[in-house]
């Protein structure tokens, strides 16, 4: 965010550029923290008693988010603060 603040005023099209994968990184960086106080809230009913299976699949899926989508978040980034040469590039002719 700070990146695409910085940047708009100067050179919008950069920023416009990043915009796709920006949306993406907050829509996963955003799950992430919910499948973090998810997993709390499960851990705590767990460690208070619960069998409850519910709170067994809540933990594993947040495994899951944690190691097979938040990695994704560092390349994200990279596409939004490096990656608008590679759009900017191409001439409007070959659109």
């Amino acid at each position: 965010t700070a990146w695409m603040l910085q940047h708009y005023d100067s050179t919008p099209q950069a920023a416009a550029a990043g915009a796709v994968p920006y949306l993406e990184l907050t829509g996963t960086v955003v799950g992430g923290w919910l499948m973090a106080q998810a997993a709390r809230i499960a851990r705590d009913h767990l460690a208070a008693g619960s069998t409850d299976d519910f709170y067994k699949a809540k933990l594993a899926t947040a495994r899951y988010f944690a190691l097979h989508r938040l990695p994704r978040a560092g390349g994200l980034a990279a596409a939004i603060t490096m990656g608008s040469g590679a759009v900017l590039d191409m001439p409007e002719s070959l659109l």
